[in-house]
């Protein structure tokens, strides 16, 4: 569907932008290109942004735009640039904006250094009663800098940016921009550095560093390093301005101290007030005169526009006047010098390349707030010879389990596991990628990478310590080890010495973590894990044998966190309260062993969403955040968080920024599985497509994609997916997705077959025991089918309300349905309604319970919902709508659908 603003064929034509004649380019960047226009239509010169098309058409980033876009435009005052119109081009997206003649902040600065106190004063007043207008109207500007801010001939201020790049792009979007790092972090607020919640306070804090930029002719927080600078902002206060040869008022540097607090609490109330103390200031000093700028406004200089159009070719964020340059000290070398520019162009791409290599903004700042910082190290998978690839599959796990563990039991370590990578890179060298590609990709300090060969009772294993910078190797060493389980402890302890060998300035206050105490359970506990990690395995005795290894060797952390994920798994499973209690055991008494392991944190994480408790997950998130504030999985724990509050938008844009900064499966995953829950089946879709292009043969998607098809597509291709599921891993859910295709299709005792098959691995498993029970029914076996929706029924009433999730309350509705008690079934219908109403299987769902307890109307809205949300005609003509199959409304929803007759 296209999206038309303003005109109805605004293409672009030449040298014309719709209604609007291009008169030449001012600059380009990362955001798009701004071009100085004629408004012929009103004869005025106009700025024309034009967007980047690949952000203009993501729909979700122009949903999120547009709004900001509207807020904007509504703002009227004179120290902000004026909004006037969105338009299409064809290609891409464009916004109009009033144009203005002047020169920036940040070009004043460098070019005539520190301001008179009385321009200052005067900026500063103009620029706070723009934020007051913009606050007002619930807009944060949320960059204000001196890049952003236009000074005119007559001293006039425009407030540039107001909202709109940093909105539609994220807080990443200058993360990229060369000559503009610094002057994206130093007017950070210390909130926004965290990635905490921001809202005007923060534009105050970014006001005074504005202020103290004008009169001081510097930040007040500068470093070598972003992250010098982001401590700086977070925990120090900067210098005194009259250090600097500055004689301000008190008044008004008492004000800026005030603007630059860090508790936001301790900030002026408003902008409103920051302008009128301002104000008095002006007036008690005598300020108030209309001062002259240091500087002439330069002369207009344009980039010719080719006579075959605009080009989207190169993009560059910003208003476009003349290119600033971030904020400095006064060179005292002329800034034309050959030198001073080379000097400058190799500091810009040293912190382009720090920046990108660290990557997550948000985080630095918490980063630094430590004793001492984590040290991010990322393990890649061993690398192997061709011919080794077969036999050295046990080895290399043993050695990345060694490594992992050992690199955690050293103080202020962070190992990060290779899944975070996206599928491509998890073996960078091997075709994948570099090993500083991937440290990017998972914002990691440095590699590990491995190599193992076999040579016949023994392993060669080849370490090398990386720099994630550049790639440099810092250490690097080869040694051997038994390649047999029977021998493991040798193993870990020979790659555990290594380690502390690399890494010699690291202690290893953790030293029983190194190794469990009995042998024979650290190999049959390596065993356990990669049979549970297949999917290969049935959970309830592989949580008795997890059990075994704990009360054996009671010091073993990762037994601990693997029984705790394995029996919070089955609770999912059976609902049978005690795994719950078990997990929660087994979690507290890791935490007991490392308090200072962020993994325990991880799993009482989600199992705080899991009984519900929000206040007690956002707890835990912090406390994460607080030891390992850097970690990549904190945005994607937001968004699970998020999504239980059914907070959808915010979880999604989490999703896509957790995607975007950290492209791992995993991640792509979760976002697909996201959108599918939430009724955007076409986007998780492609999202799911997208992997297995990546991940050939995952299962986790191939299954996926065949509940997709089961429910919203093929039913014949979801069959030929589910058997071949079951010739690679013969698993409880593929018997029963089988079982519910049979169903579908009417062959209900095909149907009742696989879900037995399904009972034999997991007997106790609700949702196969009540599909055998719609199975039994369908083919007039009432008595078995009552049987099972009470017993289903008592499992469910057993693990309680407190732990039901909406799917969980459905279920239980329907069985109530069925044993004829229909008022209890539609409350808790409506109960679940009420949590998820756009999610398309609780939609049906409640279509079916209605159905059955005879509510026809309730009925009827519902199975019209599901059908909007995908679901095909054949899903009604289950026995369950047979109260209905004669209702000439019902028959009028499939009229049209040649598949319901």
């Amino acid at each position: 569907m296209n999206r038309r603003f303003g005109h109805d064929t605004a293409q672009a034509a030449g040298n014309r932008l719709g209604a609007y004649r291009i008169e030449g380019r001012l600059g380009t960047g990362g955001m798009g290109e701004v071009f100085l226009a004629f408004d012929e239509r009103l004869q005025r010169r106009v700025a024309i942004k034009r967007l980047r098309p690949e952000v203009s058409r993501t729909a979700g980033q122009w949903k999120r735009f547009l709004a900001e876009a509207r807020s904007v435009a509504q703002l009227s005052h004179p120290s902000i640039v004026q909004v006037y119109e969105l338009l299409e081009d064809g290609t891409a997206d464009c916004i109009v904006m009033e144009y203005v003649e002047g020169c920036t902040v940040a070009r004043l600065l460098a070019t005539a250094g520190a301001c008179d106190t009385a321009l200052a004063v005067s900026i500063a007043r103009q620029v706070a009663e723009g934020l007051a207008k913009a606050h007002a109207h619930d807009v944060v500007h949320r960059d204000l800098k001196a890049e952003n801010v236009i000074v005119t001939a007559d001293g006039g201020v425009k407030i540039v940016d107001f909202g709109l790049a940093k909105r539609m792009t994220g807080d990443e979007s200058s993360l990229t921009e060369r000559g503009a790092i610094l002057g994206t972090y130093r007017a950070m607020s210390p909130e926004q550095a965290r990635g905490a919640k921001v809202d005007a306070r923060s534009d105050l804090f970014s006001l005074g560093v504005l202020i103290y930029e004008m009169l001081a002719g510097r930040s007040p927080f500068r470093g070598d390093h972003p992250l010098e600078v982001l401590h700086q902002i977070v925990q120090q206060a900067p210098p005194a301005i009259d250090d600097s040869g500055a004689k301000p008022p008190a008044e008004l540097l008492e004000l800026i101290d005030r603007l630059l607090e860090k508790d936001p609490d301790r900030r002026p109330a408003d902008a409103r007030t920051v302008a009128g103390m301002l104000e008095k200031i002006a007036v008690t000093h005598g300020l108030s005169r209309q001062p002259p700028l240091p500087v002439a406004i330069p002369r207009l200089e344009l980039e010719a526009v080719p006579a075959s159009g605009v080009s989207s070719e190169s993009f560059t964020d910003g208003y476009g006047s003349l290119p600033t340059a971030p904020l400095e000290s006064p060179p005292e070398t002329p800034p034309d010098s050959a030198a001073d520019a080379d000097l400058r162009n190799r500091r810009r791409w040293l912190l382009l390349a720090a920046v990108v290599t660290l990557a997550a903004v948000g985080w630095f700042a918490r980063w630094w707030d430590r004793d001492q910082a984590k040290l991010r190290v990322l393990v890649l998978e061993p690398a192997a010879s061709e011919a080794d690839a077969g036999t050295s599959a046990q080895l290399s796990s043993a050695v990345m389990m060694a490594l992992l563990d050992g690199l955690a039991a050293l103080q202020g370590m962070t190992p990060l596991d290779p899944s975070l990578l996206p599928p491509g890179m998890v073996q960078p060298g091997a075709g994948g990628g570099s090993p500083v590609e991937a440290a990017r990709t998972v914002v990691a300090d440095e590699v590990l990478s491995t190599r193992v060969e076999v040579r016949g009772a023994f392993g060669q294993v080849s370490l090398r310590r990386l720099r994630a910078s550049d790639g440099e190797v810092l250490w690097s060493r080869s040694f051997q080890v038994p390649n047999s389980l029977t021998e493991l402890p040798l193993l870990t302890d020979a790659v555990g010495a290594r380690l502390r060998e690399a890494y010699a300035g690291w202690r290893p206050e953790r030293e029983d973590r190194l190794r469990p105490l009995r042998v024979e359970d650290h190999n049959a506990f390596l065993q356990a894990k990669l049979r549970i990690h297949s999917g290969n395995a049935a959970l309830a005795a592989e949580l008795e044998q997890l059990e075994t290894f704990v009360a054996r060797s009671p010091r073993f952390l990762e037994a601990h966190l693997l029984a705790a994920e394995v029996a919070r798994i089955l609770f999912l499973d059976t609902r049978d309260s005690g795994y719950l209690e078990r997990s929660q055991l087994y979690l507290e008494e890791a935490r007991q062993l490392d308090p200072q392991d962020p993994r325990p944190l991880r799993a009482e994480f989600r199992r705080a969403l899991l009984l519900g408790e929000a206040e007690r997950a956002q707890a835990t998130l912090d406390e994460l955040e607080r030891l390992d504030p850097a970690n990549p999985e904190i945005s994607v724990l937001g968004a699970e968080l998020a999504r239980q509050q059914g907070h959808v938008d915010q979880a999604l844009a989490s999703m896509h920024a957790a995607v975007a900064r950290y492209p791992s499966w995993r991640n792509l995953f979760l976002l697909a599985d996201l959108e599918y829950e939430n009724g955007r089946i076409d986007d998780a879709r492609c999202h799911f497509e997208e992997i297995l292009q990546l991940a050939p043969g995952n299962l986790w998607v191939t299954a996926r994609l065949a509940v997709m098809e089961m429910l919203f597509g093929d039913l014949a291709r979801a069959e030929a997916l589910y058997r071949e599921l079951l010739e690679v891993a013969p698993l409880r859910p593929y018997f029963t997705n089988l079982g519910l295709i049979h169903f579908l299709r009417g062959r209900y005792s095909e149907a009742v077959s696989a879900y037995r098959q399904a009972l034999e691995i997991d007997p106790e498993h609700i949702v196969v025991r009540l599909n055998l029970a719609d199975a039994e029914l369908a083919r007039g076996n009432a008595a078995a089918a009552q049987d099972l929706y009470r017993r289903v029924l008592q499992r469910l009433e057993t693990a309680g309300s407190s732990t039901a999730r909406p799917v969980d309350l459905m279920n239980k509705a329907q069985c109530l349905a069925h044993l004829g008690r229909p008022r209890e079934a539609v409350e808790i219908t409506q109960k679940a309604l009420q949590q998820l109403p756009d999610h398309p299987e609780i939609v049906f769902l409640a279509a079916v319970v209605y159905s059955v307890a005879g509510e026809r109307a309730s009925a009827l809205v519902n199975v019209a919902s599901a059908l909007d949300k995908g679901y095909q005609a054949r899903w009604f003509a289950i026995p369950a709508f047979d109260p209905l199959r004669q209702d000439p409304e019902f028959q009028a929803l499939f009229a049209d659908d040649p598949a319901s007759r």
